[in-house]
C-alpha cells in the first residue's frame, strides 16, 4: 500500500504550514532568529495534539520553514 492509499483510507487530516517569513513582509523575508526561536518555544504541541484527537483527525502534516 502506498502513501496515497493510506491517506485515502484515513479519510481526512490536517496540514499546518509553519512559515519562517516575517509577518507583513515580502516573500522570502525572514524573521530575526530570536523572534523565530520564540515562536517555536511558544508552539503548544500538547494543545495541537489534543485538538487533533478531539476532532478525529487521522493524520497531521507539519511543514516547517517555508519561505
Amino acid at each position: 500500500m502506498n502513501g496515497q492509499d493510506r491517506l485515502f483510507q484515513r479519510k481526512w487530516g490536517v496540514f499546518t504550514h509553519y512559515l519562517y517569513g516575517a509577518p507583513g513582509g515580502s516573500a522570502g523575508e525572514k524573521l530575526p532568529d530570536d523572534d523565530w526561536n520564540e515562536r517555536v518555544r511558544r508552539l503548544d504541541t500538547e494543545r495541537i495534539a489534543r485538538t487533533l484527537y478531539d476532532v478525529g483527525a487521522r493524520y497531521y502534516f507539519f511543514t516547517l520553514m517555508q519561505v
